[in-house]
C-alpha cells in the first residue's frame, strides 16, 4: 500500500541524459581509440592518408610499396575502424560515418 512503484516508470529524463552524453563525446577520441586498435604500419598508413593528407604515391614511397598496394589497404582498414565503432559506440556510428569518414572518403 505504500510502497514505491516509481522503479517500474521507464526514466526518460535519464535515457536523455544518456543520449547527451554520446553525442558529447569528441569524435576526435573515438577515432583514436579506433586507430588504437590497429597495427602500427596500419594506424600510419590511414593517418597519412586521411588525416595528413599524403598521396598515394607519397605513402607508397614511405613503405616501399605500390600507390595501388596502398589503395588496397584503404578499404579493409576503414572497415575495421568503422566496425570498431560500430560496437563500441553504436550511438554516434552513424553521425562518425557522416562526419568522418565519409569526409576522408570523398
Amino acid at each position: 500500500e505504500d510502497s514505491d512503484l516509481s522503479y517500474l516508470i521507464p526514466d526518460k529524463a535519464g535515457e536523455e541524459k544518456r543520449q547527451a552524453h554520446f553525442r558529447e563525446l569528441d569524435l576526435n577520441e573515438v577515432l583514436e581509440n579506433a586507430l588504437g586498435i590497429l597495427p602500427e604500419r596500419d594506424k600510419e598508413i590511414i593517418v597519412g592518408r586521411f588525416i595528413q593528407e599524403e598521396t598515394l604515391e607519397q605513402l607508397g614511397k614511405r613503405f616501399t610499396l605500390s600507390r595501388e598496394r596502398i589503395r588496397q589497404y584503404e578499404r579493409p582498414l576503414l572497415l575495421t575502424i568503422g566496425n570498431y565503432i560500430k560496437l563500441f559506440y553504436p550511438e554516434i556510428a552513424a553521425e562518425f560515418v557522416k562526419e568522418v569518414v565519409l569526409k576522408w572518403i570523398l
